[in-house]
């Protein structure tokens, strides 16, 4: 795992694990690597409950390190979720030419809609259909965002909707536009026969 992320952003200095004991053994892979660990040890279903209560949490603490450390960027990135060589600097033009207020994500398709793009529509979210140029969305997962947007005091929170809508509608609030690439696309590691590979074919 740790070469897959030096092949996807080799000029990044700074990468941080964080194990929550997920169901697909990403653990074997830390094994010696330097990582956080939560929520380990339990049961499944007192895990699975843990979780969800402290993702919130631990995003944050992965989130204000931008400040402390005085980076210009932060990208947050599933463990499951696999890119094609160079996608940092791919996202980091992408985000260029959208302009500075801009969070780009890449597409994660399965058919006709994407798996990890929502939009929103009169207060429901939903999956988004997969267009072929770039589009504004209401969250897109993984993504690279800009310190500006860390600065701007949005935060991952513990409600109903989930941990990373509370972060996106934060950042939307504050006047930032998500945005999906689908010209970047992603795999799953756990399903790859079921979408698109990283460079679209």
């Amino acid at each position: 795992m740790g070469r897959h992320l030096a092949s996807i952003a080799p000029q990044v200095d700074d990468l941080f694990y964080l194990l929550n004991d997920s169901t697909d053994d990403t653990g074997q892979y830390l094994h010696g690597i330097p990582h956080v660990e939560y929520n380990t040890g339990d049961p499944y279903s007192d895990r699975q409950r843990r979780s969800i209560a402290n993702m919130a949490e631990v995003f944050n603490k992965w989130t204000d390190l931008v400040l402390q450390r005085d980076w210009d960027y932060l990208m947050l990135w599933s463990s499951d979720m696999v890119a094609g060589p160079g996608m940092v600097e791919r996202l980091y033009d992408t985000h260029l030419g959208l302009g500075e207020r801009s969070v780009v994500g890449p597409v994660y398709p399965t058919g006709e809609r994407t798996f990890n793009v929502f939009e929103e529509s009169n207060g429901e979210y939903e999956r988004s259909p997969l267009r072929n140029q770039p589009w504004r969305c209401f969250s897109t997962g993984c993504a690279l965002y800009p310190r500006a947007a860390v600065e701007s005091g949005a935060r991952h929170a513990d409600v109903p909707q989930g941990h990373v809508f509370a972060w996106y509608k934060g950042l939307v609030d504050e006047g930032f536009e998500v945005w999906a690439e689908p010209r970047l696309r992603v795999e799953h590691h756990m399903a790859p026969d079921k979408v698109y590979t990283w460079d679209g074919r």
